[in-house]
């Protein structure tokens, strides 16, 4: 028996061979001539099988053995055989083998048997593609899955680490006309989230010494029994005033909502209030 190795060489997905006529005598001399160098076993036998017929075609189309020498490749159950002195014998290649066949088979005909497929050794084969601007998540990506002997996977963009939700989005909330005390801001299609990074709050108002808190849940500042105690933002503030923050915001009771805690100490006037951040996952 010839064994090179435990695993039976798949010749349609490790080898990409083309499609040969019934009689191809310098096919297995090509392949020798695309490995050398490999010095393996199966080189060897490669090398003796240069001097015989390759035969293709379907496994009941394989003759009887004749102890010829001859390499038969089977189109139907992807393997390849020897005839040699006892009998048909499978050739089993190793994963070194198989990629170095499968290197020397794209040799014989450019860059394989399929003009638009993505090769290892072509230049600019991605770049030439149409780009897609905008993700939904649900675009298919192809991996070569490490846990599982490098084996393709299909993976969605939502599923990648840092997917679903995780980077970050654009949000804003606008509420005019507000009275000073407790606010329970939101906007269900431009906020629309429990969880953000607030980057900064815009208080537009006449009052010349106003007061401001930000809380994490509805139950207001003379309560004021979030987990995160409230935190005061602006100190006697005059008219119009940006407030830069960086602070991570949970609406803990997961209203969707931004809460405020505003004061004029100079009169009644009215706030209008913007709110301007990035949404964030779910912990």
């Amino acid at each position: 028996m010839t064994t090179l190795s435990a695993k039976r060489l798949d010749v349609s997905r490790s080898l990409s061979l083309p499609v040969l006529p019934p009689s191809a005598p310098q096919w297995a001399g090509l392949l020798l001539e695309a490995m050398r160098g490999q010095h393996s076993q199966f080189a060897q036998i490669l090398e003796v099988l240069a001097r015989h017929r390759t035969l293709v075609g379907a496994m009941a189309d394989r003759p009887e053995s004749e102890g010829s020498g001859v390499l038969f490749i089977a189109t139907d159950t992807h393997a390849m055989y020897v005839d040699l002195a006892d009998g048909w014998t499978e050739l089993i290649a190793t994963a070194t083998e198989r990629e170095a066949l499968s290197v020397a088979s794209a040799s014989l005909s450019g860059s394989g048997t399929d003009p638009d497929a993505i090769h290892v050794d072509e230049r600019s084969e991605i770049s030439g593609i149409t780009q897609k601007f905008t993700l939904t998540g649900a675009e298919m990506l192809v991996i070569e899955d490490p846990a599982d002997a490098n084996r393709k996977k299909m993976v969605t963009v939502d599923n990648l680490p840092g997917g679903d939700g995780d980077c970050p989005e654009y949000k804003f909330i606008k509420a005019t006309g507000q009275s000073e005390g407790d606010l329970h801001l939101s906007d269900g299609t431009s906020w629309n989230t429990s969880n953000a990074l607030i980057k900064k709050i815009r208080i537009e108002t006449t009052s010349t010494d106003w007061d401001a808190w930000i809380l994490q849940n509805d139950n207001g500042y003379s309560t004021d029994d979030a987990n995160i105690p409230a935190m005061q933002i602006m100190d006697a503030g005059s008219g119009d005033l940006d407030i830069d923050l960086d602070h991570a915001y949970e609406d803990e009771d997961t209203s969707a909502e931004v809460h405020l805690y505003l004061i004029d100490n100079s009169g009644t006037a009215t706030f209008d209030v913007y709110v301007i951040g990035y949404g964030l996952s779910t912990p």
